[in-house]
């Protein structure tokens, strides 16, 4: 017999769907944004490397009628999302700030933890 949840637990993952409705809406917002931008050109190529975390682009742009590229990079601890990598390297390619787009990228921490060696050994003693 499944456990139902506690209203802590019950408060707690609406929290969490709601932190996540938000943040979907908030990239729905950005590929908008990229559609428009994309407006501005004939032909755009992107060369998106998720490994390396990194948006290349390049593409003709319709007013000055020329080539233009730019590219974005997260940090190691960003988590990559295609459109605000696709976004900042558009804007840059126009010299266009990025600060509006920058804002939402958000931040992995990471922790890790070290075991003394000694005090690990000699407190789980094995049994022979």
């Amino acid at each position: 017999m499944a456990i139902s949840p506690t209203k802590k637990q019950y408060e707690e993952a609406l929290k969490i769907v709601k932190e996540y409705e938000n943040r979907q809406k908030i990239l729905a917002s950005l590929n908008k944004q990229l559609g428009e931008k994309l407006k501005e050109f004939t032909h755009v190529k992107f060369n998106i490397n998720k490994k390396n975390k990194t948006v290349e682009f390049a593409g003709l742009y319709t007013k000055e009628n020329r080539l233009v590229t730019g590219k974005a990079t997260c940090s190691p601890f960003d988590i990559f999302e295609d459109v605000i990598g696709k976004l900042i390297a558009v804007k840059t390619a126009l010299n266009e700030d990025i600060a509006d787009v920058v804002k939402y990228v958000e931040t992995r921490t990471e922790t890790t933890f070290y075991i003394n060696y000694h005090e690990y050994h000699h407190s789980h003693k094995i049994l022979h």
